[in-house]
């Protein structure tokens, strides 16, 4: 097995001297993976709320459909939260 030149095989992360690049850290990872189901969330929420039924329901209500909400919801704090993992995550390395 090949060892990374950014992670030792004892879970230390630092860098050696004149190395750059970013550090891929659980932190980072876990940001990059909460912002990218958060995106995909926004995108079917986006995409529940130009369906005809659910035009109808706001056009009648005002207010969009139940899974559409949620969708909403969950990609805004998928977004939210990823993006902040990745700040701390950045910021940390």
């Amino acid at each position: 097995m090949i060892a990374s030149p950014w992670v030792s095989p004892f879970g230390d992360q630092r860098r050696a001297k004149g190395q750059k690049g970013v550090l891929m850290t659980q932190t980072n990872i876990v940001g990059l993976v909460a912002f990218a189901i958060g995106a995909v969330l926004l995108f079917f929420a986006w995409r529940a709320s130009q369906a005809p039924m659910d035009q109808m329901s706001e056009a009648m209500t005002g207010r969009f459909t139940g899974n559409t909400m949620w969708y909403l919801l969950g990609g805004i704090v998928g977004v939210v939260a990823g993006a902040a993992l990745l700040y701390r995550g950045y910021m940390q390395s």
